[in-house]
């Protein structure tokens, strides 16, 4: 096998140096400066100095919450299905290796949300191949490993993983790599956007922490004693509480404070954050929303398609095209997407005709899988035709059946003339 395929994580999983220690729990958003280090370490990520980003401090942010929460949703609930060299599906009873493809340690749910979170964030995945038919080598069981918690090892030609202090290897053919569309948003521009992120909503945990006043008593005249104070205070709090206008003394002025300048620009640099964010992870703003444009002739299925054309096929892509290959499969292996983009019963079954009109469904059966049916038993099959046939015209076997003369009209009135 080609190492040119494995070029994304040369640089990363050939070196034996540690990575630097990412900061603790409580420091995620208060304590950025943990996340610089000199210029020229090993986790650069191509910015030069920025070092440490996480996952977990990703996750602090509404924004990648809103869209990888979004992407788990729709993608890990895809079923997988795999097709022959022909383009044909494949039966039921052989599509169980995509149903329980991590034996009894994993669902298909979770490696799928595993592969995708990896892709999302660091923009490459890991399987290993741990079972494998004996007729023909097919995989039909594979396990997933985190990210730091695998490289691969170029002079053995084998991939290294590690668990609870165990090291385990496999070869080079027992290893399923995705390789994403796009670099992860712990990357590149992306770790920059959650570093501004991070910045601003410290600004406006700080701002909340620390509020003014609602307002501001200031006397006109010399200065009031404590007992003044606490009687004007008290006497605010309870007209406020009641629901009643306040009324103050002649000498006291009342100053409402709004809020400052300082205030105003977090609050906006907070909303631009959130769409360099989205732009980020190549989301739609709308979907976690952000309002950019008007969806008043959208409808939900164009909604849905446009999800899967622009934002879901840098995920589904590379897993499908990767799990298509001869060392997975000898023929193709597909994300159904039937369930998700179906339409109503109405537009579906006025579908379904059409397709048997022109052919793009051979028979009913074709109709049914696409339903998620069983075929039609054969006795189905018979009622269906003996229903589908005309009605005989009924005669009364006591008649004789009378010959028709030439020319004698067929519904005994004469013709008109010509």
């Amino acid at each position: 096998m080609s190492l040119a395929f494995f070029s994304r994580w040369r640089g990363r999983r050939e070196s034996s140096a540690p990575a630097d220690p990412a900061p603790s729990g409580e420091s995620f958003a208060l304590d950025l400066a943990q996340m610089y280090s000199p210029v020229g370490t090993v986790n650069t990520d191509g910015l030069g100095v920025l070092s440490g980003m996480t996952r977990e401090m990703a996750l602090q942010l509404p924004i990648i919450i809103a869209v990888r929460q979004q992407l788990l949703a729709v993608i890990g609930a895809l079923p997988l299905r795999e097709r022959d060299i022909e383009g044909r599906l494949l039966p039921r009873v052989n599509q169980k290796r995509w149903m329980y493809p991590c034996g009894q340690r994993m669902t298909r749910l979770a490696l799928i949300k595993r592969t995708v979170d990896d892709l999302f964030f660091d923009g490459e995945s890991l399987w290993t191949v741990e079972r494998r038919l004996v007729r023909n080598s097919v995989p039909t069981e594979f396990k997933h490993w985190p990210i730091g918690q695998w490289r691969f090892d170029k002079e053995a030609q084998q991939w290294v993983c590690t668990e609870s202090g165990n090291e385990y290897r496999y070869a080079v053919t027992d290893g399923v790599y995705f390789e994403g569309l796009t670099e992860g948003v712990l990357h590149t521009g992306g770790a920059a956007a959650i570093l501004d992120g991070l910045r601003i909503r410290r600004g406006v945990s700080q701002s909340v922490d620390t509020p003014v006043p609602l307002g501001i008593f200031t006397p006109k005249s010399g200065q009031l004693a404590p007992h003044q104070l606490t009687q004007i205070m008290q006497s605010w709090e309870s007209s406020r509480r009641a629901g009643r206008t306040a009324v103050l003394p002649n000498d006291i002025e009342f100053t409402p404070v709004q809020i400052s300048p300082r205030d105003r620009q977090l609050l906006d640099a907070l909303n631009a954050t959130a769409l360099d964010l989205v732009r980020a992870t190549s989301g739609d703003p709308e979907d976690v929303g952000i309002s950019t444009t008007s969806r008043t002739y959208g409808n939900v299925q164009d909604a849905r398609t446009d999800f899967l054309r622009y934002h879901a096929v840098r995920f589904l892509g590379p897993i499908a095209d990767r799990l298509s290959m001869p060392d997975i499969t000898p023929g193709t292996v597909e994300f159904d997407l039937t369930a998700f983009t179906r339409g109503s019963d109405a537009d579906r079954f006025a579908a379904y005709q059409v397709g048997l009109d022109v052919g793009v469904f051979a028979d009913e059966n074709e109709v049914r899988e696409a339903e998620g049916l069983p075929p039609l038993s054969p006795k189905q099959l018979a009622d269906r035709k003996a229903k589908a046939q005309p009605a005989q015209a009924q005669q009364d076997p006591n008649q004789d059946p009378q010959p028709q003369q030439a020319g004698a009209p067929a519904n005994g009135k004469e013709s008109p003339p010509k």
